[in-house]
């Protein structure tokens, strides 16, 4: 969206402004009405599940998102499933916390594509690293496609089997 578009839809781009508040307004400016819905989850979403993480733990936190869930994942639309970890990529950027981790990023997208019954899997992976040591990361599959992160990120990473449900 350019510049013209943005300022008719009243939008400030005063030179005062940041140019990282100019690019997250203009990626808001191009979102869907779905991407919107799903952001708007996320902004509540992440620091609940971060809190349930750190007070309960993983396994019980996952347990407590999934009594929200309608049943069992059916759906397998790969589509939907980019553009809701796209979105709650988003919102985790722009809340820059620290419940914007991976671990939380990915737990919020595998609630929200539940939530429509896609079928997604929260794959945690490991690697040791030369430099950094002992590294961690966690990310969303559908159909074994990663939907949240690079595609990629499974041959970077070694996941172990889930025991999320």
């Amino acid at each position: 969206m350019d510049d013209k578009a943005l300022l008719r839809r009243g939008v400030d781009l005063r030179p005062g402004r940041s140019v990282r508040a100019k690019a997250a307004v203009r990626r808001g400016a191009a979102l869907s009405g779905r991407q919107w819905w799903v952001l708007g989850n996320t902004v509540v979403l992440l620091p609940l599940v971060a809190a349930a993480v750190r007070v309960v733990g993983v396994r019980r936190a996952t347990q407590l998102l999934a009594r929200w869930l309608h049943g069992p994942g059916q759906v397998s639309n790969l589509a939907l499933a980019r553009e809701v970890g796209d979105a709650v990529n988003l919102a985790a950027r722009l809340s820059r916390g620290p419940s914007s981790t991976c671990l939380y990023r990915s737990l919020v997208t595998w609630h929200l594509l539940r939530r429509r019954s896609i079928d997604a899997v929260v794959i945690i992976g490991v690697r040791l690293d030369d430099e950094k040591g002992f590294m961690a990361h966690a990310w969303v599959e559908v159909d074994g496609i990663p939907v949240n992160d690079k595609p990629d990120i499974a041959q970077q990473f070694s996941p172990f089997p889930s025991f999320l449900p």
